[in-house]
């Protein structure tokens, strides 16, 4: 059991700081893939590390150690007390289901409204506009962000917001938002997967309107028009407007090939030894069943 602790607390490290080490050059699309994948190794790798120091422990009580003492490999000692690491490992658990029963209610009201309006205008004098996500999800805007915009922005508006829901955008921020909460290391993820899955949409945008500039053009008027609004998820002017406006006054992204190759062998690197993990502790579970 010993061997499968360090293989999974190394993916938890391991992963964590892939994810945090994923360049801002890869493109948008690559790049929330990529870091959310990461991350979702290393909360998975962090909690089954704390699971198997919480079961190590807790086989070494009277009662439960005489019972599995017949099994050299699952008990090496008797302890009349739970261990100390057996105690904060299960404090660890037991915080780490409050967070991510915590993040879950948040995204529980992020719904679609009306399922069958794709486009819920609001009458509101704040300048707003953002996807929701369901079947097949719905965008919010309100009247007074359509009058800051002219055609052409609402156009990107539009595809802006569509992008999201048809590339599931709702997705990479929620599991990479249960991930940070189970593992605070991953906390600056956040920001990150989020302004990826922005830059994501523009460039969907631009290949809808066909302008760089047009889609530069309409962030930078939403942001200035939204200012004083609350930030939305998923907002054409939610988060990170100056390095997104930045983006598409350049060329597209393009595709960095070795980097983008070598952080997915990394991330299939790190699922394959949480896999082997799992393998390594088999014996130890086939003895608390009576199989071994």
């Amino acid at each position: 059991m010993r061997n499968a602790t360090a293989v999974a607390l190394a993916v938890a490290l391991g992963a964590a700081a892939a994810s945090l080490l994923v360049p801002r050059r890869v493109r948008p699309q690559v790049a929330a893939r990529l870091m959310t994948m990461f991350a979702v190794f290393s909360a998975l790798a962090a909690i089954w590390t704390l699971l198997l120091v919480a079961a190590a422990s807790l086989a070494q009580l009277h009662g439960i150690a005489e019972r599995l003492s017949w099994c050299n490999d699952v008990v090496s000692r008797h302890s009349g007390s739970f261990a100390p690491t057996g105690g904060l490992a299960m404090l660890g658990l037991l915080a780490i289901a409050g967070s991510a029963w915590r993040v879950r209610r948040q995204h529980r009201g992020l719904r679609a409204i009306d399922g069958d309006r794709e486009i819920a205008v609001i009458g509101s004098e704040v300048p707003t506009a953002f996807a929701l996500p369901g079947r097949p999800g719905q965008i919010v805007v309100s009247t007074a962000m359509l009058e800051a915009l002219n055609t052409d922005e609402r156009r990107v508006l539009f595809a802006h917001e569509r992008a999201h829901l048809r590339c599931h955008h709702h997705r990479y921020v929620r599991l990479t938002q249960l991930a940070a909460a189970t593992f605070p290391v991953l906390d600056p993820l956040n920001a990150r997967v989020l302004l990826a899955t922005e830059r994501w949409a523009d460039e969907e945008a631009v290949r809808h309107v066909g302008s760089r500039d047009v889609v530069a053009r309409a962030i930078a008027r939403a942001a200035i028009a939204q200012a004083d609004a609350p930030p939305a998820n998923l907002g054409i002017a939610s988060t990170g407007v100056l390095e997104r406006v930045e983006s598409l006054l350049q060329d597209e992204p393009r595709r960095v090939r070795l980097t983008e190759l070598g952080f997915a062998s990394g991330a299939l690197a790190a699922g394959t030894a949480l896999a082997l993990s799992v393998v390594l502790v088999e014996p130890s579970i086939a003895a608390i069943f009576h199989l071994c």
